[in-house]
């Protein structure tokens, strides 16, 4: 509806003043602008995918660390089991000192009665590789009556390091009296003291490197068995080395990858002083770099709770590659369902622009797009009922004269093709002076100038008159 007021003549026009314009149009609201449906659609699709990809990210590194979290406590845990179950290997030495010697016979040796003793029981070399050990000293209260150590390998025995015969000679006492203050791994309620210790050599080979070892001491009694009593003769010393043959027998036992030992120095440079303290503060170092074998590095603690070595258990990681092979399968499923989905809700969402796209140019085909300008608006998706500015604008109606006799001598087409050719004609003039044709009515043209002064709407009619006279000429 447009209401409007006469104002003034020029030139022979009637100059009116547009005090409302009102657009009715039965319409939904619509928050997007069709024309920018690609660039929507555009930042859509990138919003999702990096939401999405951002949650499977999370989600991987959370399982990832979670998984791997859980993975280092399985492995610490199994090198607590391996280490347990190589304690308990290693008790047979035991055998040849509860229950295969003679200690009634021990006793007497020691005692100085039995000088027999020696060519019975210690002079076979059968006895070390019959009991599996490598050392064997038997003191009495004051001093070491016999002591022998022997390398399987070379089946060739060699004489006990000084210092180890003093070491024990002073310490047993004191481990037997107060066991709880020592790394005592002896089986609770069992008389005698077992525990790690450092060997001076590993080796007729390497007779100069230190080896890990574990002892068992035992108190023997007149009665002619093991006591932890003060009332006693002597005590026995019996040692077995870790070596690689035998953590390759036991690893073979229990199934796995090579256990190993790295016995500790006397004396460490300063690197691995450091590792040595990180180590001892986390309780285990774990190496996860591979990706077939997880590392996990336990120190062994001597009997005097002292650092003396290292163990090295290697462990597959076939359960947690598998684990970690699951997740990417899955995840690469969602990935795919997630980016179908999304051009699924990208194609509706283009199809829905394109609809309203399509509705949108077929209204403007009937309202101009400067109409939609003068009411301060986008698009014609953005006129809503009741809208309406206030302003000076000019109007000009042009009507072809006579045209209804005209029509009564020409048929339907003849008459459309006539009208069509004139509007042809004087629409492009519209356009030049600034102007916009609002609606045609019949043979009728009604054009709007949004401009404040009617000089562009005058001129206008003024061409067109001019026009005229050139289009009846012809």
């Amino acid at each position: 509806m447009v209401c409007c007021e006469v104002r003034e003549k020029k030139q022979g026009f009637a100059v009116m003043k547009i005090v409302g314009y009102y657009k009715l149009i039965d319409s939904p609201r619509m928050n997007v602008v069709s024309k920018n449906r690609n660039l929507i659609i555009g930042l859509i699709i990138v919003l999702w995918s990096v939401l999405f990809s951002g949650a499977l990210v999370y989600s991987n590194l959370t399982y990832s660390r979670n998984f791997k979290e859980l993975e280092k406590d399985f492995a610490v845990r199994d090198a607590d089991t391996i280490l347990e179950s190589l304690i308990n290997d290693v008790r047979h030495l035991y055998t040849w000192n509860l229950d295969n010697a003679q200690w009634r016979d021990t006793v007497d040796y020691v005692r100085g009665v039995y000088p027999e003793y020696e060519e019975k029981y210690l002079r076979s070399n059968n006895m070390f590789n019959k009991f599996s050990f490598h050392f064997l000293i038997i003191y009495n209260r004051k001093k070491h009556v016999w002591q022998k150590g022997f390398d399987t390998k070379t089946n060739s025995p060699h004489d006990v390091p000084t210092s180890v015969i003093k070491y024990f000679l002073h310490k047993v006492p004191v481990f037997l009296k107060y066991k709880k203050r020592y790394n005592n791994i002896n089986k609770p309620g069992h008389s005698g003291f077992v525990g790690f210790f450092k060997y001076p050599r590993s080796s007729d080979a390497d007779p100069h490197s230190p080896q890990l070892a574990i002892v068992a001491v035992n108190f023997i009694n007149p009665d002619g068995r093991p006591d932890d009593s003060n009332n006693h003769p002597g005590f026995v010393v019996t040692g077995k080395l870790i070596n690689q043959s035998f953590l390759d027998s036991f690893s073979k036992s229990i199934n796995l990858v090579p256990v190993a030992f790295e016995t500790l120095p006397a004396h460490l440079d300063d690197e691995h002083a450091k590792d040595l303290e990180a180590l001892l503060d986390a309780g285990n170092g774990i190496d996860d770099s591979d990706s077939d074998h997880i590392v996990v590095y336990k120190p062994i603690f001597g009997i005097e709770h002292e650092p003396i070595a290292v163990m090295r258990v290697i462990l597959t990681r076939e359960v947690y590659n598998q684990a970690v092979s699951n997740n990417r399968y899955y995840e690469a499923i969602l990935l795919i369902a997630a980016f179908i989905s999304m051009i699924s809700m990208s194609a509706l969402i283009y199809y829905f622009f394109k609809k309203q796209q399509q509705y949108t140019n077929s209204v403007q085909r009937f309202v101009p797009k400067e109409l939609i300008d003068i009411l301060n608006k986008k698009s014609v998706m953005d006129v809503h009922v009741g809208d309406k500015v206030v302003k000076n604008i000019s109007v000009l109606f042009l009507d072809i004269r006579d045209s209804l006799k005209i029509s009564t001598m020409m048929d339907n087409k003849q008459n459309f093709d006539f009208i069509n050719q004139f509007l042809l004609y004087l629409a492009p003039i519209v356009s030049e002076y600034n102007g916009f044709i609002d609606k045609f009515i019949g043979d009728c043209i009604m054009a709007i100038f949004p401009s404040e002064s009617s000089d562009h709407a005058i001129n206008c009619g003024l061409s067109i008159l001019e026009k005229l006279h050139d289009i009846n000429s012809k």
